[in-house]
């Protein structure tokens, strides 16, 4: 029976002793589940977790880290680019989590960077384009050649043209030039040169190739 006292006693006085947590309040957008141990957060979709993290241990009678919260759900509108605008796929007064931002640019300007961005974890991806006046270059030409470009836009800023020169002549200059930043070519305009004798020259071109093909059939 004193055994049975003491052992009551002693618990008592642990639990007089003992430091507990106060109660935790509920968050916006989410909830809280706890007891006298442990607190654990959750968040109603599409909400994200935020400031802390989803857990909270009892120490000593405080709550271990900071109090995290849930996001609003939705990013914020973006400015339009100067020269250009935006278009989004969803309402505008709700962009939620999700929702894509698409640019364009103006007639006569040129878009650089990604035409769009998305809304995640109510922060926008990446970074807006900017609308820059489209630059192009004069028109470029070769006698007896070809011209091929690297774009559709054949003569924007950044298009790489490489020349080719008809069967009988040569090309005398570079092979590949490129419309710059302001609008001006690199290097000069290359010129195809008539190949002297290209009748024997391929006469004598084809009468080796024969050769070489008669001598490795006798092996």
């Amino acid at each position: 029976m004193v055994n049975v006292v003491l052992f009551y006693l002693c618990t008592a006085a642990v639990l007089a002793t003992a430091r507990f947590c106060p109660p935790l309040p509920q968050i916006k957008y989410g909830r809280v589940d706890q007891d006298s141990y442990q607190a654990q957060y959750w968040c109603a979709e599409p909400h994200k977790l935020q400031g802390g993290k989803s857990s909270r241990w009892c120490e000593e009678g405080q709550w271990t880290g900071s109090e995290p919260k849930c996001s609003d759900g939705h990013c914020k509108l973006l400015p339009s680019p100067f020269n250009g605008a935006i278009v989004y796929n969803t309402d505008l007064d709700n962009i939620q989590n999700g929702a894509i931002a698409l640019f364009s640019c103006n007639k006569g300007y040129d878009m650089n960077g990604n035409n769009s961005r998305t809304c995640k974890d109510d922060e926008w991806t990446g970074s807006s384009p900017v609308c820059s006046k489209l630059v192009r270059c004069l028109p470029v030409t070769i006698k007896f050649g070809q011209i091929l470009y690297s774009t559709n836009d054949t003569l924007r800023s950044g298009t790489t043209v490489a020349y080719k020169c008809n069967g009988g002549y040569r090309l005398l200059g570079s092979s590949f030039r490129q419309c710059d930043h302001l609008g001006v070519w690199s290097g000069g305009n290359p010129l195809c040169m008539k190949i002297k004798n290209s009748f024997v020259l391929h006469y004598v071109n084809v009468t080796i190739t024969l050769i070489i093909a008669a001598l490795l059939l006798s092996l």
